[in-house]
C-alpha cells in the first residue's frame, strides 16, 4: 500500500491525475487529487449502455501510451 501511494505521489503524467495527499481513517483510505474534467469513464458507459468502435479504441489507445510511457521510465 504505501510502495503504491509513493508511485502516485512520484508520477507526473498529462493522462494521470496529480495525488496530492492520501490519508486515513479506521474505515477508508483518502485520496487528495487534481480535478479532472468530464466524467469518470464508468459514468459515461453508465450513460451510454455502451461505446462505439472507435470511441473503445480511442480510451484503449490512450491507457496502452500511459503504461507504455511507465515502462520505459
Amino acid at each position: 500500500k504505501e510502495a503504491l501511494q509513493s508511485f502516485y505521489l512520484k508520477v507526473k503524467h498529462p493522462a494521470i491525475n496529480h495525488l496530492y495527499s492520501t490519508f486515513q481513517d479506521e474505515g477508508h483510505i483518502y485520496l487528495l487529487l487534481e480535478p479532472a474534467p468530464g466524467l469518470p469513464l464508468h459514468k459515461l458507459l453508465q450513460m451510454m449502455g455502451t461505446f462505439d468502435k472507435d470511441f473503445s479504441k480511442m480510451v484503449l489507445f490512450q491507457i496502452a501510451t500511459i503504461m507504455k510511457d511507465f515502462h520505459d521510465e
